[in-house]
C-alpha cells in the first residue's frame, strides 16, 4: 500500500513536471523542490501516510501549473 502512495506522489509531480514544460512560463525546480520537500520522508520511508504539509505541496504545484501563476 505504501509504495503505491509513493508512486501516486512520484507520478503526479512527474505529470505536473511535464504540463509545465509545455508552457512559456514553467515552474522552476525550485519552486517544484520547495513545495514537495515536506513528502520526501515519507517517500524515504514509506510508512504510514503522507504529511498534512506533503498534500498541500502538492496541491499547491498543482494548482500553480494549471493557472500559470508562479
Amino acid at each position: 500500500m505504501a509504495s503505491f502512495e509513493i508512486r501516486a506522489i512520484a507520478a503526479a509531480t512527474i505529470l505536473v513536471l511535464l504540463a509545465t514544460s509545455l508552457t512559456s512560463n514553467a515552474l522552476t525546480c525550485g519552486q517544484v523542490s520547495s513545495n514537495i520537500a515536506p513528502c520526501m520522508a515519507y517517500a524515504r520511508s514509506g510508512q504510514g501516510s503522507p504529511s498534512a504539509g506533503c498534500c498541500s505541496g502538492v496541491k499547491a504545484v498543482n494548482s500553480m501549473a494549471k493557472s500559470g501563476r508562479f
